[in-house]
């Protein structure tokens, strides 16, 4: 399912991206963002180049503003980090955890 990238920062795109920033394309990265609650998610994620507007995620769900924010942030600045691939993110309670998906799985559009 094609999810738009974020067109502003919100509340956790910033802490996110300055991990990056800070730390880099890692392989595996977990940030916590101090603010608890929200939608728990696990989802595999296809990050193209800085001028998608949409990221690929491997969710089925018939209203695409329940997905995740704390997980579309985590995309949208990857993103903007210049993060391509294929990465699973995974959010609970405040807590996001990133990880480069090395030798993905042939259902997921690489790029």
């Amino acid at each position: 399912m094609k999810i738009p990238y974020l067109v502003r920062d919100g509340k956790f795109r910033p802490t996110i991206r300055n991990e990056l920033e800070a730390k880099g394309c890692l392989d595996k990265l977990e940030i916590n963002l101090k603010m608890p609650g929200g939608y728990r998610g696990n989802v595999e994620v296809a990050i193209g180049g800085p001028t998608e507007k949409e990221f690929e995620a491997n969710v089925n769900i018939s209203d695409r503003t329940r997905f995740p924010a704390r997980i579309r942030a985590a995309a949208t600045a990857l993103r903007d980090r210049g993060c391509k691939g294929l990465f699973q993110i995974q959010h609970n309670n405040g807590k996001v955890q990133i990880t480069k998906i090395q030798n993905p799985e042939p259902n997921l559009a690489p790029y």
